[in-house]
């Protein structure tokens, strides 16, 4: 990315949610949700892309890009190996294929009904129908031969063979078949690899009585560590002859008027250059798996004298010939390690050649393209043993490729006993999904747990804020379906200490996908009556949270319409840090009057504010408590408040809404003059209110959010009335979650304590038909109580979410 530090941020910042603010404070839903949280059931339901490991070529987007946009196959192959250039090797060059379906059996045994076969162990003398070569000792065998039948002998055994009646002749008691010059070789020496019949090449015995045919010579040796191994010797283009039908269709050669033929030269080259960087045993280069590139050799035969079922195809032999020998080289002049997959899903990974979009890969009939699959619970438990019951499995990084984020990187597969955190691929092999590139479809309630006891009386830590949770890049967890908890792990997250007892967070709700609130709560005390947030479809909401942490270092959330979630960190408390001293609100700042700011905040624009000069921020003051307040912002965007001493955090406060005001509480740290930084991505203007400053003032006891008023149930507030919430004794200030519904019209609400008179602030700016919340930390006033006031008829909504003092 290019540009200023500044622009970089901006840009980055745009793509996370915005939070908003206004001059007049807003409230959040107060509903619960009407179903229970939902938990994974006897299955999961993932969906991905692509099929394989997605680097270089995708076999299926090659199709795709040569029959739906008409490239040759030079085209495709600089598309999907960046940075490479062609040369060409000398196509006899020989390559050599570990046999797998022999490794480690006790013989082998070659056989061709023409009786065409020679070997090295007898001098190249006879010629022979069938040969076996039976190992007796380290890299040693005894060598038989007959002419008179293709057969492959059930009992191997020198006792079955040395048999007068046999009908085999011992051609060699003891061949030391050792370094590649000196191997045991059986092959067909009057036939030309090249030109010769499928059929008619040399055919090695398979365990269930099967024979295949291959091209060239057949080897049989030890490698180093003494095991036993047969091996196929052949011609560099002769060996791809069974390699591009077994990994891509023949017919697609036949696909859109001849067009597809461009595809599977593209294979051939990525599959010879391929196989020429292999280095897999001393005996061997490659193998005839999936874990190397597929091979089934030229022919095959249900018996020696069975009918032959060729395996080569007249179209991708065409795709060998029309590009022999041609290789791919890497710009340090080596061979290019040319991996390639069935599909890469629409974005290439990135991980040995450039990433590359893959429109190609979303040609008809790629049925990995996009793909779902139910993996039973019970297998996901057993994956990671001793994880417990499955509880969630949460994404915690993707390479940014593509919908949802990309590929994962690494995910947390939570359960009631233990989290583990692994790769995608280790988790994509784990339950064999076809790719790394997958989203798991929510089920992320927590199971129950013991209630843990009330943390006790703590203080604050400011930092600079930091982005937990983004699930739309994956970041902590996917998008939330309706009803659907979310548990995010903060204990040791960015600095926090194991003994932290509670979080500030901002919260936002992106991508809603209807009107509805959120709830922050610690997981093991359950579902709460009360909300944290009240998300809109038609633009990012956010609000503060103070939440207490659970036994297991997780705080949860709880959504109850569809989004995505983002969770910014602005500090913890704990026995240490700083008690809080509550302000009746003053307004420290305005822009539209000049107070505080010279005038409307520029877009893209950081500006300082003073908070101790305007209000008398003592000196040791950590941290402030504001409600900042977006209003006549000219477009949606976002607004951040963040300590001047450091960096502009990817992180926001408010999130603007063009004509209309936002408000929200922002914790932040203080420089020792009592400063604060303001950055806002839009122009606007912006309305400040110190609620309280953090330093030698009472500690914090966080609760489980409890709800203290519901006016609902009673009688709304009316135009100018001041209604008193009891609060409950023993303490100086609370910590309170301030929800506005029902209203008649656009206005405001005030909090305050009790006894004093109303403070030229805000706390909620409310609308007509809107939920809208705000977290306010205010003094307690007479009676142990605080006031609200609103300028509208509205039901009004408290929840309680901790004390001071």
């Amino acid at each position: 990315m290019t540009g200023s530090k500044t622009t970089q941020w901006v840009r980055r910042l745009l793509a996370a949610p915005v939070v908003v603010a206004m001059a007049m404070p807003l409230a959040l839903s107060p509903h619960r949700a009407n179903a229970a949280p939902k938990t994974f059931g006897d299955s999961v339901v993932i969906s991905g892309h692509g099929l394989g490991h997605g680097d270089g070529l995708s076999q299926w987007g090659a199709l795709g890009y040569a029959t739906l946009y008409g490239w040759d196959w030079t085209q495709i192959l600089a598309h999907y190996y960046g940075g490479t250039s062609r040369d060409t090797m000398d196509p006899a060059t020989v390559v050599r294929i570990n046999l797998t379906a022999l490794a480690d059996a006790p013989a082998t045994t070659v056989v061709q009904p023409a009786g065409l076969l020679g070997t090295n162990a007898d001098g190249g003398v006879g010629r022979f129908s069938a040969v076996v070569a039976r190992e007796t000792g380290p890299a040693t065998y005894r060598v038989y031969g007959r002419s008179d039948q293709a057969i492959c002998p059930t009992d191997t055994t020198p006792a079955a063979l040395d048999l007068p009646t046999s009908g085999w002749r011992l051609l060699n008691a003891s061949f030391v078949s050792t370094s590649l010059g000196a191997r045991l070789v059986v092959s067909a020496p009057s036939l030309d690899p090249a030109t010769s019949p499928a059929g008619s090449n040399p055919a090695v015995c398979q365990p269930d009585g099967s024979v295949k045919h291959y091209r060239g010579a057949i080897e049989v040796t030890n490698g180093t560590d003494g095991e036993n191994r047969t091996v196929n010797a052949a011609p560099l283009d002769q060996y791809l002859r069974g390699v591009v039908p077994q990994e891509s269709l023949a017919s697609w050669g036949d696909s859109g008027g001849g067009k597809g033929a461009n595809a599977l030269r593209a294979q051939a080259v990525a599959a010879r250059t391929y196989v020429l960087t292999e280095t897999r045993a001393t005996y061997a280069q490659s193998c005839d798996t999936p874990d190397c590139q597929n091979f089934n050799g030229a022919a095959r035969r249900a018996s020696p004298t069975a009918a032959v079922e060729v395996i080569e195809d007249a179209r991708t032999d065409a795709s060998v010939t029309a590009t022999s020998g041609v290789v791919l080289r890497n710009s340090g002049g080596g061979l290019a390690f040319t991996q390639f997959s069935a599909s890469s899903g629409g974005y290439t990974s990135g991980r040995n050649f450039p990433a590359v979009e893959d429109l190609g890969d979303a040609v008809t009939g790629n049925g990995s393209h996009q793909w779902t699959t139910t993996v039973a619970r019970t297998a996901i438990e057993a994956a990671f043993v001793g994880i417990g019951q499955l509880l969630s499995i949460d994404v915690t990084e993707r390479n940014g490729l593509g919908e949802w984020g990309g590929r994962v990187k690494t995910v947390r597969v939570r359960g009631t006993t233990a989290s583990v955190t692994v790769s995608g691929e280790a988790f994509r092999s784990a339950l064999r999904l076809r790719s790394a590139w997958f989203n798991v479809s929510p089920g992320c309630a927590p199971g129950p747990r013991s209630v843990a006891a009330a943390p006790p009386p703590s203080g604050f830590h400011p930092m600079t804020p930091v982005r937990l949770v983004d699930t739309r890049q994956g970041m902590g967890g996917s998008a939330l379906e309706p009803g659907c908890v979310l548990a995010v792990h903060v204990a040791g997250a960015a600095g926090i200490p194991a003994n932290a007892v509670a979080v500030a967070v901002n919260i936002t709700a992106v991508g809603t996908k209807s009107a509805g609130f959120l709830s922050a709560f610690p997981c093991d005390q359950g579902i709460p009556e009360a909300s944290s947030l009240n998300a809109r479809v038609e633009a990012p909401v956010a609000n503060l949270a103070t939440v207490p942490i659970d036994t297991r270092g997780d705080i949860c959330v709880l959504t109850q319409p569809g989004t995505d979630l983002l969770v910014d960190l602005l500090g913890w408390f704990d026995g240490g840090g700083s008690g809080f001293s509550a302000r009746v609100p003053v307004r420290v700042a305005d822009s539209r009057s000049g107070l505080g700011f010279p005038g409307a905040i520029a877009a893209g624009a950081t500006v300082r504010l003073d908070v101790g000069a305007a209000a008398s921020v003592p000196p040791g003051a950590v941290a402030v408590a504001l409600n900042v307040t977006a209003t006549r912002t000219q477009a949606a965007g976002f607004v951040t408040v963040f300590p001047c001493a450091a960096p502009l955090p990817a992180t926001s406060n408010v999130n603007t809404v063009a004509g209309r005001d936002v408000a929200n509480e922002v914790i932040v740290g203080v420089a020792t003059d009592g400063s604060v930084c303001v950055f806002s991505n839009q122009s606007t203007d912006l309305v400040v209110d110190l609620l309280g400053v953090f330093g030698s003032g009472d500690r914090f006891s966080p609760i489980a959010p409890t709800r203290l008023l519901d006016s609902r149930n009673g009688v709304p507030l009316a135009p100018g009335e001041v209604r008193v919430v009891g609060v409950g004794p023993g303490s100086r200030a609370v910590a309170v979650n301030l929800t506005s519904t029902r209203s008649a019209g656009a206005g405001f609400v005030t909090a305050f304590p009790c006894g004093g008179a109303i403070p030229g602030s805000s706390n909620l700016n409310i609308a007509a038909g809107r939920d809208t919340s705000n977290q306010a930390m205010l003094g307690i006033g007479e009676a142990n109580s605080i006031c609200i006031v609103s300028s509208v008829k509205t039901d009004i909504i408290v929840d309680l979410q901790g004390r001071f003092g």
